[in-house]
């Protein structure tokens, strides 16, 4: 069991490549934009925003296998919880673990650092933003999310690898109910694994815009408290994050013989 800084616990085991950190430090150009900025804005959207197919909503439905290895490993992840540690999924209490449920799933979906690196606004949301193996399955008590059940394939063969990360649980939970389907949104959950960073790209009539989920200064309890509803538009997030994703990469070894 690994704790975060603050205080939520993740469990995992076999192929997980999951972590629970959500601070991510932007770069000064994502103040909000001002009136005079509107049309810089609009046009940014009309290239950088645009998809050649909109995406489904949550990255579409998981395979059956991935839905059926849910199911079945709830139970054993939810009893698997020390008693001591059932505040850090958002629980409260053995009758609460009883209830809970299996909520609406949805994929996780990344921007390569080289795509970051590289950034070319005209090219299509569809190029940037790739599809990871990964479903995350939301343990919905009294109709909240409290935490997420990991789904990925594990050894050829669908497995719930893993529970936690409940306060990506409750974010996604408040953008979903911000921006639902139902008037058109159109949700993905990005992770930018070089900056720990995790992102909702919201889609809606053909216009996207990116909501962090956790960052400082650009969200606050305040904020989350009214449903995420500060956005930006996704040239602005891609090319602030590219001094963190240089940051965050590999470095090459230096051998002796280029030491001066």
């Amino acid at each position: 069991m690994d704790r975060d800084g603050e205080g939520r616990a993740t469990w995992a085991h076999g192929g997980g490549l999951f972590t629970v950190t959500l601070l991510l430090t932007l770069s000064a150009t994502l103040a909000p934009a001002s009136q005079g900025d509107a049309q810089r804005q609009a046009a940014q959207r009309a290239t950088a925003a645009a998809w050649l197919r909109p995406p489904a909503p949550n990255g579409g439905m998981p395979p059956a296998a991935a839905v059926q290895a849910a199911s079945r490993g709830l139970a054993g992840w939810l009893d698997a919880i020390p008693a001591s540690d059932i505040g850090h999924f958002n629980l409260a209490n053995l009758g609460e673990i009883r209830a809970a449920r299996l909520g609406t799933p949805f994929r996780q979906f990344t921007i390569d650092p080289g795509q970051i690196l590289n950034y070319d606004p005209s090219k299509p949301l569809d190029e940037l933003v790739t599809p990871m193996g990964i479903w995350y399955f939301p343990v919905v008590v009294d109709g909240r999310a409290r935490t997420l059940l990991y789904v990925e394939v594990v050894n050829g063969v669908w497995r719930a690898s893993g529970i936690g990360s409940s306060g990506i649980a409750v974010l996604w939970d408040a953008a979903q109910a911000a921006r639902p389907s139902e008037r058109g949104h159109a949700n993905l959950f990005v992770r930018i694994f070089q900056t720990q960073g995790d992102f909702v790209l919201s889609t809606r009539e053909g216009v996207a815009e990116m909501i962090p989920l956790k960052s400082s200064p650009m969200t606050s309890p305040e904020l989350e408290r009214r449903g995420l509803r500060r956005t930006y538009d996704p040239a602005s997030v891609i090319l602030s994050l590219q001094d963190a994703v240089k940051r965050g990469m590999p470095q090459p070894e230096t051998s002796p013989k280029d030491q001066p």
